[in-house]
Protein backbone atom coordinates (compact mmCIF):
# COMPACT_ATOMS: atom_id res chain seq x y z
CA UNK A 1 0.00 0.00 0.00
CA UNK A 2 2.76 2.39 0.94
CA UNK A 3 4.67 1.63 -2.19
CA UNK A 4 1.64 2.32 -4.36
CA UNK A 5 1.04 5.66 -2.68
CA UNK A 6 4.72 6.56 -3.02
CA UNK A 7 4.67 5.55 -6.69
CA UNK A 8 1.53 7.63 -7.32
CA UNK A 9 3.09 10.59 -5.51
CA UNK A 10 6.25 10.33 -7.59
CA UNK A 11 4.29 10.05 -10.84
CA UNK A 12 2.14 13.03 -9.92
CA UNK A 13 5.25 14.98 -8.96
CA UNK A 14 6.91 14.15 -12.29
CA UNK A 15 3.70 14.95 -14.18
CA UNK A 16 3.42 18.29 -12.39
CA UNK A 17 7.04 19.11 -13.20
CA UNK A 18 6.55 18.13 -16.84
CA UNK A 19 3.32 20.12 -17.14
CA UNK A 20 4.95 23.12 -15.52
CA UNK A 21 7.80 22.97 -18.03
CA UNK A 22 5.36 22.66 -20.94
CA UNK A 23 3.27 25.52 -19.75
CA UNK A 24 6.34 27.59 -19.18
CA UNK A 25 7.69 26.87 -22.63
CA UNK A 26 4.34 27.44 -24.44
CA UNK A 27 3.48 30.52 -22.53
CA UNK A 28 6.86 32.03 -22.56
CA UNK A 29 5.30 35.18 -23.84
CA UNK A 30 2.79 35.37 -21.08
CA UNK A 31 4.00 37.25 -18.02
CA UNK A 32 1.09 36.59 -15.69
CA UNK A 33 0.57 34.04 -12.89
CA UNK A 34 1.27 30.47 -14.08
CA UNK A 35 -1.91 28.92 -12.71
CA UNK A 36 -1.13 25.44 -14.01
CA UNK A 37 2.26 25.37 -12.33
CA UNK A 38 0.78 26.78 -9.19
CA UNK A 39 -2.03 24.18 -9.21
CA UNK A 40 0.30 21.22 -9.74
CA UNK A 41 2.73 22.56 -7.16
CA UNK A 42 -0.11 22.90 -4.67
CA UNK A 43 -1.34 19.36 -5.47
CA UNK A 44 2.25 18.08 -5.10
CA UNK A 45 2.58 19.91 -1.76
CA UNK A 46 -0.75 18.54 -0.48
CA UNK A 47 0.28 15.01 -1.53
CA UNK A 48 3.63 15.52 0.18
CA UNK A 49 1.98 16.73 3.41
CA UNK A 50 -0.57 13.89 3.24
CA UNK A 51 2.11 11.23 2.76
CA UNK A 52 4.24 12.79 5.47
CA UNK A 53 1.35 12.96 7.96
CA UNK A 54 0.20 9.45 7.06
CA UNK A 55 3.50 7.54 7.00
CA UNK A 56 6.38 9.60 8.31
CA UNK A 57 4.74 11.42 11.25
CA UNK A 58 3.44 8.25 12.95
CA UNK A 59 6.87 6.67 12.63
CA UNK A 60 8.46 9.87 13.96
CA UNK A 61 5.92 10.02 16.78
CA UNK A 62 6.55 6.36 17.67
CA UNK A 63 10.31 6.94 17.55
CA UNK A 64 10.00 10.07 19.71
CA UNK A 65 7.78 8.29 22.27
CA UNK A 66 10.11 5.30 22.35
CA UNK A 67 13.12 7.57 22.75
CA UNK A 68 11.38 9.59 25.45
CA UNK A 69 10.43 6.42 27.34
CA UNK A 70 13.98 5.09 27.03
CA UNK A 71 15.43 8.41 28.25
CA UNK A 72 12.97 8.52 31.19
CA UNK A 73 13.86 4.92 32.04
CA UNK A 74 17.58 5.68 31.84
CA UNK A 75 17.08 8.75 34.03
CA UNK A 76 15.18 6.63 36.58
CA UNK A 77 17.95 4.04 36.55
CA UNK A 78 20.57 6.77 36.87
CA UNK A 79 18.68 8.30 39.81
CA UNK A 80 18.41 4.88 41.48
CA UNK A 81 22.12 4.23 40.85
CA UNK A 82 22.97 7.63 42.25
CA UNK A 83 20.86 6.99 45.34
CA UNK A 84 22.58 3.62 45.78
CA UNK A 85 25.97 5.25 45.34
CA UNK A 86 25.09 7.93 47.90
CA UNK A 87 23.92 5.27 50.37
CA UNK A 88 27.10 3.28 49.80
CA UNK A 89 29.19 6.43 50.21
CA UNK A 90 27.41 7.25 53.49
CA UNK A 91 27.88 3.68 54.73
CA UNK A 92 31.61 3.75 53.94
CA UNK A 93 31.98 7.17 55.57
CA UNK A 94 30.40 5.71 58.73
CA UNK A 95 32.65 2.67 58.52
CA UNK A 96 35.73 4.85 58.13
CA UNK A 97 34.59 6.98 61.06
CA UNK A 98 34.20 3.82 63.17
CA UNK A 99 37.46 2.31 61.92
CA UNK A 100 39.57 3.82 64.72
CA UNK A 101 37.15 2.49 67.34
CA UNK A 102 37.07 -0.93 65.68
CA UNK A 103 40.88 -1.01 65.53
CA UNK A 104 41.06 -0.07 69.22
CA UNK A 105 38.51 -2.80 70.03
CA UNK A 106 40.46 -5.35 68.01
CA UNK A 107 43.70 -4.30 69.70
CA UNK A 108 42.16 -4.55 73.19
CA UNK A 109 40.63 -7.96 72.37
CA UNK A 110 43.99 -9.16 71.04
CA UNK A 111 45.77 -7.93 74.18
CA UNK A 112 43.17 -9.59 76.40
CA UNK A 113 43.49 -12.83 74.44
CA UNK A 114 47.28 -12.65 74.69
CA UNK A 115 47.05 -12.03 78.46
CA UNK A 116 44.68 -14.99 78.89
CA UNK A 117 47.00 -17.18 76.82
CA UNK A 118 50.00 -16.02 78.88
CA UNK A 119 48.19 -16.83 82.11
CA UNK A 120 47.13 -20.22 80.76
CA UNK A 121 50.71 -21.03 79.72
CA UNK A 122 52.07 -19.88 83.10
CA UNK A 123 49.50 -21.97 84.94
CA UNK A 124 50.33 -25.00 82.80
CA UNK A 125 54.07 -24.43 83.44
CA UNK A 126 53.46 -24.13 87.19
CA UNK A 127 51.38 -27.31 87.17
CA UNK A 128 54.11 -29.09 85.20
CA UNK A 129 56.79 -27.79 87.59
CA UNK A 130 54.71 -28.93 90.59
CA UNK A 131 54.25 -32.36 89.00
CA UNK A 132 57.99 -32.61 88.34
CA UNK A 133 58.75 -31.54 91.94
CA UNK A 134 56.25 -34.10 93.28
CA UNK A 135 57.80 -36.79 91.10
CA UNK A 136 61.27 -35.77 92.30
CA UNK A 137 60.12 -35.90 95.93
CA UNK A 138 58.60 -39.34 95.38
CA UNK A 139 61.81 -40.52 93.69
CA UNK A 140 63.93 -39.06 96.52
CA UNK A 141 61.70 -40.65 99.18
CA UNK A 142 61.94 -43.95 97.37
CA UNK A 143 65.73 -43.62 97.16
CA UNK A 144 65.85 -42.82 100.91
CA UNK A 145 63.72 -45.89 101.68
CA UNK A 146 65.91 -48.00 99.44
CA UNK A 147 69.09 -46.65 101.07
CA UNK A 148 67.64 -47.31 104.55
CA UNK A 149 66.70 -50.84 103.54
CA UNK A 150 70.19 -51.45 102.17
CA UNK A 151 71.73 -49.91 105.29
CA UNK A 152 69.61 -52.18 107.53
CA UNK A 153 70.63 -55.18 105.51
CA UNK A 154 74.27 -54.22 105.77
CA UNK A 155 73.99 -53.55 109.52
CA UNK A 156 72.18 -56.86 109.94
CA UNK A 157 74.92 -58.71 108.03
CA UNK A 158 77.64 -57.02 110.03
CA UNK A 159 75.79 -57.66 113.26
CA UNK A 160 75.35 -61.29 112.33
CA UNK A 161 79.04 -61.53 111.45
CA UNK A 162 79.97 -59.79 114.71
CA UNK A 163 77.59 -62.00 116.62
CA UNK A 164 79.12 -65.07 115.07
CA UNK A 165 82.55 -63.83 115.98
CA UNK A 166 81.49 -63.14 119.59
CA UNK A 167 79.62 -66.38 119.90
CA UNK A 168 82.61 -68.23 118.70
CA UNK A 169 84.72 -66.48 121.44
CA UNK A 170 82.43 -67.73 124.10
CA UNK A 171 79.71 -65.32 124.87
CA UNK A 172 77.29 -66.20 127.51
CA UNK A 173 73.64 -66.34 126.96
CA UNK A 174 73.05 -63.08 128.83
CA UNK A 175 75.57 -61.36 126.61
CA UNK A 176 73.84 -62.65 123.54
CA UNK A 177 70.47 -61.46 124.78
CA UNK A 178 71.82 -58.01 125.61
CA UNK A 179 73.55 -57.82 122.29
CA UNK A 180 70.34 -58.70 120.37
CA UNK A 181 68.38 -56.06 122.34
CA UNK A 182 70.92 -53.37 121.56
CA UNK A 183 70.94 -54.34 117.92
CA UNK A 184 67.17 -54.16 117.71
CA UNK A 185 67.15 -50.67 119.27
CA UNK A 186 69.71 -49.42 116.73
CA UNK A 187 67.97 -50.96 113.76
CA UNK A 188 64.53 -49.60 114.53
CA UNK A 189 64.03 -46.00 113.48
Amino acid sequence: MRQRLLSVALLLGQAASAFAEEGHGAHAEHHGIPWGTLFFTAVNFVLFITLMSRFVLPALRTWAITRRDRIVDELRKAAAARADAEALKTEWEHRIARLDKELADIRSHALADAQRERERILKAAQETAAAIAADAEKAAAQEVRKARAELREQVAREAAALARGLISKGLTEDDQKRFVDEFMREVRP
